[in-house]
């Protein structure tokens, strides 16, 4: 049984990479102005985009700190900080709020979430940013 949790918090962390893909596509589409998601942060300080705002597709966005939530049509949370470089990271609470969120009826363990997110950094899906914060790998 313990298989298959650690198993199936390996699939949230793929289900969580792939949403962020799909969302900050669907953000990046609808704001041309953003060379890069991490953009975002910046236009959002310089007043010349809203701090939250509904996009097309039902795609929301806000802006927090140095990160910023997205959440798809499907109610899918999605919250990443950025690195200096633009890079976005997540742990494994972030992890866990979008386990939450698409899959309410899963139990969530921040630590076997964490423990997938390392197992995914040694497979290459993720990178690792620092103790407990995994990069996501941008194709």
């Amino acid at each position: 049984m313990m298989g298959g949790h650690r198993e199936g918090s390996r699939a949230q962390v793929v289900r969580f990479v792939g949403a962020f893909r799909l969302l900050s596509s669907s953000v990046l589409s609808d704001l041309p102005q953003l060379s890069g998601l991490s953009d975002i942060v910046r236009e959002v300080r310089g007043g010349r985009i809203p701090r939250r705002d509904v996009l097309a597709g039902s795609v929301r966005y806000q802006v927090h700190g140095t990160g910023s939530m997205m959440i798809g049509a499907d109610g899918a949370i999605v919250d990443v900080d950025f690195l200096a470089d633009g890079r976005p990271i997540f742990d494994a609470m972030r992890l866990a709020d979008f386990v939450r969120s698409t899959t309410p009826d899963v139990p969530v363990s921040r630590t076997e979430l964490l423990d997938a997110c390392r197992s995914a950094v040694a497979e290459g899906l993720v990178g690792e940013a620092g103790e407990g914060w995994f990069v996501v790998q941008l194709p």
